[in-house]
């Protein structure tokens, strides 16, 4: 956020409640947004600039410290903030608390969200369980999905999942976590080969051969480009390392003879 000028600092300390009661009289300038719904910042300076200078800018600086009690003081004296985008990208307070790893922080606010508010996106289609997963932080997607389970299937920037985004930063665990939350059945093979290829990337090998007994196929499927999973492993040597490792993989390439063509090709 930029340094705020004098002029600027007199406004934020601007009473909300005056604020709102004189409005009650005159009428508001614009509605405020209370239901699941983004609102620009850049509404916000024109139509209600005491809402980015009371609450916008303190909750961002709250969510990005971890300091709960002033976030806690502005939720309790102006609810609808729970909700409410606080940066030009869209994002509300959650998705700044879960980039910035703040657990307690995460856990208050949760229990004073409805379930569909944390389905709220950003900019970039990221709803704040995007952010966790790429955080690493488990304990945070696990306050967030045991508020809402559907929060695992809701694609974020680039149509990934949050399963996929952890796998990509290599989150071991956060990736194990969201495996066994994502509903499989619902995943196009599209989505089984990009997730299933990425966690061979990052040696996530325990949920690359979980993936292939259920998909044996997706073994000699072409990513978007246009590379198998045999492909990945034939330039990993570290994924047949171990004797336990090896025989694994050995088990899956022998046990058709489509495996063992392509990785003779390969």
């Amino acid at each position: 956020m930029a340094n705020l000028t004098e002029e600027e600092e007199e406004e934020a300390r601007i009473d909300v409640d005056s604020i709102r009661s004189s409005q009650a009289q005159d009428g508001p300038e614009t509605e405020v947004v209370t239901s699941p719904q983004p609102m620009s910042p850049l509404v916000l300076l024109s139509g209600e600039r005491y809402l980015y200078l009371t609450v916008c800018i303190p909750l961002y600086g709250a969510a990005m410290k971890g300091d709960w009690k002033t976030a806690e003081g502005i939720f309790k004296m102006f609810p609808p903030a729970v909700r409410m985008t606080i940066t030009q990208g869209r994002d509300t307070t959650l998705h700044i608390a879960a980039a910035a790893k703040h657990v307690q922080f995460v856990e208050e606010m949760v229990k004073m969200m409805e379930p569909k508010d944390l389905e709220l996106q950003n900019k970039y289609s990221n709803t704040a369980l995007c952010f966790a997963a790429a955080s690493g932080i488990v304990r945070i997607a696990e306050v967030m999905v045991k508020k809402n389970e559907n929060l695992p299937m809701i694609q974020g920037g680039g149509g990934m999942i949050p399963l996929h985004m952890a796998a990509l930063l290599g989150h071991s665990e956060m990736v194990r976590y969201l495996y066994n939350k994502t509903v499989h059945e619902h995943l196009a093979p599209g989505d089984w080969v990009g997730l299933l290829n990425t966690c061979i990337s990052t040696d996530l090998y325990d949920v690359a051969l979980d993936i292939l007994h259920h998909h044996p196929a997706l073994a000699v499927e072409r990513d978007e480009h246009d590379e198998t999973a045999l492909h990945l492993l034939a330039r990993k040597p570290s994924a047949f390392s171990g004797g336990d490792q090896l025989h694994m993989w050995n088990t899956f390439i022998n046990s058709s003879k489509l495996f063992s063509l392509s990785f003779v090709e390969v």
